[in-house]
């Protein structure tokens, strides 16, 4: 069990973005930080789409944000 950060390792910052606003804010910034080489993760409620919730699903939203909103 890692009970600990390697050494170097710098803090890590978790946002929920609620809205197209923020969302829209969230992309730009992943874009920023990996045009300067380092990682940003999407993290979605579902897998797959359920009418039950109003949740975005993982395979929808990692197609999505491929063509519109880092296609590179």
């Amino acid at each position: 069990m890692l009970d600990e950060l390697p050494a170097g390792r710098q803090p890590i910052t978790t946002e929920i973005a609620r809205d197209a606003g923020s969302r829209k804010r969230a992309y730009d910034l992943i874009r920023t930080e990996a045009e300067a080489g380092r990682r940003a993760f999407v993290v979605c409620a579902l897998v797959d789409e359920s009418n039950a919730l109003e949740a975005k699903a993982a395979v929808a939203e990692a197609e999505r944000l491929q063509t519109e909103v880092s296609p590179n």
